[in-house]
């Protein structure tokens, strides 16, 4: 919601700045996309201070964003089903799956989530159903997602220890 709200539209790139959070699919699943009293623009402010204050340099943090803003628009890529019922992407998508390969700095994208290698070289890969592909894609989100976050906490955990290497420094434990 923050990103949404405080990075520039330059930093977010076309596809995502015209999104809102009752459109993304990551996000809108929630019944609450604002909580009253609560300026998301503010505490985007905070968290970019304290990112700063921990000395993550510019490139990373444009990095975290651009990552994250490429899983928010790879949420809303959705997925038909060809006349063999095997998954395509939709042709809606395209420009969506476009900006979040972009983002994400990969490409393919479109093969990865519709296929999957079949283990053996004389079969080839094999296609996905749309079923299969939407759980491939929300499994792809998911381990980004996580792999995201532990880059972050074990960027605070090697802020706080600092160049001494004691571990006997205070340490931030998320639950």
């Amino acid at each position: 919601y923050q990103i949404l709200a405080a990075l520039p539209d330059a930093a977010k790139g076309a596809q995502l700045a015209k999104l809102k959070p009752s459109s993304l699919a990551m996000l809108n699943k929630s019944t609450c996309l604002a909580i009253d009293n609560v300026d998301d623009v503010e505490g985007f402010k905070e968290v970019h201070a304290g990112i700063e204050m921990l000395g993550i340099a510019k490139s990373s943090q444009d990095e975290l964003w651009n990552v994250l803003g490429g899983l928010l628009l790879l949420g809303n890529v959705e997925f038909d089903a060809g006349g063999d019922e095997k998954a395509l992407v939709s042709p809606a998508s395209a420009d969506l799956l476009k900006a979040a390969e972009e983002k994400l700095g990969v490409s393919n994208l479109d093969v990865n989530l519709t296929s999957k290698g079949s283990g053996r070289k004389s079969l080839g890969a094999l296609k996905l159903t749309k079923p299969a592909s939407q759980m491939a894609r929300d499994a792809a989100i998911k381990d980004i997602f996580v792999h995201t976050f532990d880059w972050v906490v074990n960027g605070i955990n090697a802020s706080i220890e600092g160049s001494s290497g004691s571990s006997k420094l205070p340490y931030i434990g998320l639950l």
